[in-house]
């Protein structure tokens, strides 16, 4: 499994977020960090890490779009499977261990991701699941987040688009789905401590009729569901999931 961490070094989220990885019970073949400015971040990684010779830096331009960022790194690991940890997001020491098991059961082979879901609708708590598409249609709200992704379906579906910024995970959530399938995780094998990740939402509701439309090109068939979606809240309004400890 491979790993890209999108973080801001010099920060404490940013050691936070490495502090999970080194806790991993499986740990990763690869891993790339994506940094805007590298020079001293190295002396930032945990020594379990900053040993391991299959960690590299990839310097970021701060005015690259994130859809540009995911694609650029994702074409520089080989691993079948890549996971996107960003600044505020928090996982379990088991987790990539849950997700890979999950890619090895027997009705994995539609799978394209598993995530863990952000919010909860009222006391429901669920052990595993599934991000169906008319949640996703909603409208780009933090739906999920730790994903892991399939190398294949990421190739097929063409990846994150370049052109787009914090609108690129919401627009593959919709092409994957189309095609695939996304599983869920229990809640607490990761979370989200607070804001300013680089793959949350913050302007995607901009561009949220564009990429309908284009879903709308590649699936005709989702006009019924579009239909359906409540128009007064982009997203439904959910209490958030309660993280462990």
């Amino acid at each position: 499994m491979a790993v890209l961490i999108l973080a801001l070094p010099g920060t404490p989220a940013w050691e936070a977020a490495l502090d999970c990885l080194a806790q991993q019970s499986v740990p990763p073949a690869e891993i790339i960090y994506a940094v805007q400015d590298a020079e001293g971040a190295a002396g930032l990684l945990p020594a379990s890490l900053s040993a391991s010779s299959t960690a590299r830096w990839a310097v970021i331009p701060d005015t690259e779009l994130l859809g540009a960022r995911l694609a650029l790194l994702c074409n520089e690991v080989t691993s079948p499977l890549v996971a996107v940890l960003d600044t505020p997001d928090r996982w379990a020491p088991g987790y990539l261990q849950a997700a890979q098991d999950r890619f090895q059961e027997a009705d994995a082979e539609s799978l394209a991701a598993v995530a863990i879901p952000a919010s909860v609708i009222g006391d429901a708590c669920i052990a595993r699941g599934e991000l169906h598409l008319e949640e996703a249609l909603r409208g780009p709200g933090d739906n999920s987040l730790g994903f892991v992704y399939r190398r294949e379906a990421l190739e097929r579906v063409g990846g994150w688009d370049p052109n787009l910024g914090t609108a690129a995970p919401w627009d593959l959530q919709l092409r994957l789905l189309i095609e695939w399938r996304i599983g869920l995780l229990a809640p607490k094998l990761a979370w989200r401590e607070g804001v300013a990740g680089w793959t949350q939402a913050h302007d995607a509701a901009a561009s949220r009729s564009r990429l309908l439309r284009r879903a709308l090109r590649r699936a005709p068939e989702l006009i019924g569901l579009l239909v359906l979606q409540p128009q007064s809240q982009p997203y439904p309004m959910a209490q958030t999931a309660d993280r462990p400890g």
